[in-house]
This record gives C-alpha cells, structure tokens and sequence, in this order.
C-alpha cells in the first residue's frame, strides 16, 4: 500500500495559507533544498486541488532556468487533481479525479507504486485528513508568525498521538518535522510471519486513523484495531492471552497518574500470559515494565 503523505510550507502559528511574503519558491537554502529533493524522489504521484493545480501549471511550467530542478519533476511526476469542473487539465501527465474523488484516492494507495505527495490544496488537505487517509505529515516549518490563514488541520479536529520520524534544521532558520499516522501498530504487522497484533486506544479518532491506513493489514488478519482505554481494557471472549505488550505515550503508564497505573497493569495482567512483557515508549533502549509481579 503507498504512502499518502501531506507536505508543507507551514508558519510556526500552523498558517499554510500563504498571504504574507514568508515563502518564496525561487529562494531555497542548499540544505533545505535537497531535503526538498529527498521528499520528491520517495515519490511517484502528487495530488493537488484545481486552485493549487492552476497556481503550478501557470508558474512552474513557464520557468526556462529553474536552478531547483522543481520544474522538470513536476513536468514529468503523473499529477492528480481533485474538481468537479475542470474537463482538460492542460499539463501533460495530468489525470482528473471527479465525483467520488476519495474513493479514486483510496484506489491510488492501493495500487503498487511510490508515495503519493499532497502540497498546498488547502480543501483537498482538510478532506483528506477527515477521511484518514493521510499516512505521514512532512512540515517545513517557517520561522514566521502571520496571525492569520487557513491552518493544517480543520477547525475542531483532534489527532491525539502523532509519531515523530525527523527532525532537522537548516542555515535560514526553516525546520522538518516529519510525523507518522498510527504508523508502530501497522510498522509492526508488517513484519508478522505469525500472530496477530491488537491496537488500541481510548480515542475515537485514533481508532479511526488506524483503520483507514492499514486496510491490508487488517484484511490480512495480522492487525485489528479497538477503541478503549488501556486500564478498561478486557479480553473478548474469544481471545487468547497476549505475549508482548508495546505502548506509546500511554499516560497511565507514565508514572503520573498512579491509580490509573495500576488499573493499567492489572488489566494488562488479566489480557497476558505469565510470561508476558511490556515495554513502554521512554528514551533508547525502551523501558520495560513488571507486569506479572510487584508494581
């Protein structure tokens, strides 16, 4: 399955809508620029909303000495664009999506293929993440407050665990920070020769993210999501004890919150085997816990 992963140009007030002079296309450090390389080589699609698309198609293309190379990836990458209205995207490689765009989309990921890169295309970004169909997060943060502007995510949506993979500077001050979606649990199942992995969380929409990025893995059998919290966590009545228990910024087990963690532990006691380890997220190596025994 590719990866769909959402870049921007994003002010360190979360504004990816461009309306002051803070990004400029044509200034890029060397640095920030074969970063910038690094992300279009990983892939092979990007998809656009019309506006963004238009934006490109009546800019990139008119450059004759673009010293970035921009122009001749955008010319050759295949380009997606999401509108109802547009009939001839009048760009070469250039593909349509109209009336159920996100099933098209969800299509694309499917396929075989390099990642699928979404940049600008405010809309498309804001429907794309309510749908989750984002797998990874690729943000240029800008080192300017513009106080205004359309922000990355949609106004009242709420994404509680994020999994940092990079983090980098450069010379003129712009930062990479590169985020996965529910990425460890179907890392993991990737991975599975045998066994079954069990995902939770006690939120929602986590829940909800998961699902929707590791189809295969779930449709294999190797990963199944549930939407509860870790010290209310009981096993179905047709599951097996667990052997190996991972757990990312769970707060219950952070040592903050001692009632919920030993809520946390004896349901995790009842859902393993006496042998059963868990490991907790806390610096390298990962921290391990008792589980079957003093607390």
């Amino acid at each position: 399955m590719r990866t769909l992963a959402i870049t921007q140009n994003i002010t360190l007030d979360g504004s990816i809508e461009m309306l002051g002079d803070w990004f400029d296309p044509a200034d890029q450090d060397p640095e920030l620029l074969a970063a910038t390389r690094l992300q279009s080589e990983r892939a092979d699609a990007i998809l656009l909303g019309r506006q963004t698309f238009e934006d490109f198609r009546g800019y990139w293309p008119q450059q004759t000495d673009d010293q970035t190379g921009i122009t001749d990836e955008l010319n050759q990458i295949q380009k997606y664009v999401v509108s109802s209205t547009m009939a001839d995207p009048q760009w070469r490689n250039s593909t349509v999506l109209t009336g159920d765009w996100i099933a098209r989309v969800r299509a694309l990921k499917e396929q075989e293929g390099r990642d699928i890169v979404v940049t600008g295309s405010i809309m498309l970004t804001h429907a794309l993440i309510e749908s989750g169909l984002v797998d990874e997060y690729r943000l240029f943060v800008y080192p300017a407050v513009q106080g205004r502007g359309r922000r990355l995510f949609p106004d009242g949506y709420e994404m509680p665990r994020l999994q940092l993979r990079e983090a980098r500077g450069f010379q003129n001050g712009v930062s990479l920070l590169r985020y996965t979606v529910g990425a460890a649990a179907r890392a993991i199942a990737d991975k599975l020769t045998t066994g079954h992995i069990l995902a939770i969380d006690r939120s929602a929409t986590a829940i909800a993210q998961l699902k929707a990025c590791s189809s295969d893995q779930i449709a294999a059998g190797r990963l199944s999501a549930r939407h509860v919290a870790i010290e209310d966590f009981t096993l179905a009545g047709d599951e097996e004890p667990f052997d190996l228990v991972f757990a990312i910024r769970v707060g219950a087990l952070d040592g903050r919150h001692p009632h919920a963690g030993r809520a946390a532990i004896e349901h995790i006691a009842a859902a393993t085997h006496p042998r059963a380890r868990l490991f907790i997220d806390g610096g390298h190596p990962l921290r391990e816990l008792p589980i079957h025994g003093p607390t």
